[in-house]
């Protein structure tokens, strides 16, 4: 299956070890689908989650009945570079781990702590950023970086 669109609760009834925010990230890795999130939480109380932030193409909150509409539509209509992890990142990260996430991608910073663009950064700085930037986009390796970003 390969969806175009999923519409995601961020709240997975019934399963305690995967929740909709994981689910996301699984689907993430494997297809270029947008996914919006659903849930009872105002929009307001979970805008500012960078998990949230970075897996999402819109967000919809079940009592908001009228943006329904609107967030499908600009989440179909958009580029993920319009929208997503580009933004969050845009958001969550400073311009160091802006650096060294670009290098994560394009794969001039290695798994290694080196980077073959910048041979003198130390070891021990690149691995603060890495450790900054997984944990803020709540990923755990760099392979994962690289699926999400390369598909888009």
């Amino acid at each position: 299956m390969n969806p175009d669109v999923v519409l995601m609760d961020i709240s997975l009834s019934g399963n305690d070890d995967l929740e909709g925010i994981d689910a996301a990230k699984e689907i993430r890795l494997t297809t270029n689908a947008k996914i919006i999130f659903l849930s009872s939480h105002k929009s307001n109380e979970i805008s500012e989650n960078a998990e949230i932030k970075a897996f999402a193409s819109g967000y919809i909150c079940k009592e908001e009945h009228e943006t329904y509409t609107e967030v499908i539509y600009n989440a179909i209509t958009t580029t993920p570079h319009e929208n997503s992890i580009k933004n969050a990142v845009k958001n969550i990260l400073t311009p160091a781990q802006k650096y060294i996430l670009e290098g994560i991608i394009d794969g001039s910073v290695t798994d290694d702590n080196v980077d073959k663009r910048s041979p003198q950064t130390s070891a021990g700085t690149i691995k603060t950023h890495r450790r900054a930037i997984f944990e803020r986009l709540g990923l755990k390796r760099s392979e994962e970086i690289r699926k999400i970003f390369n598909n888009w």
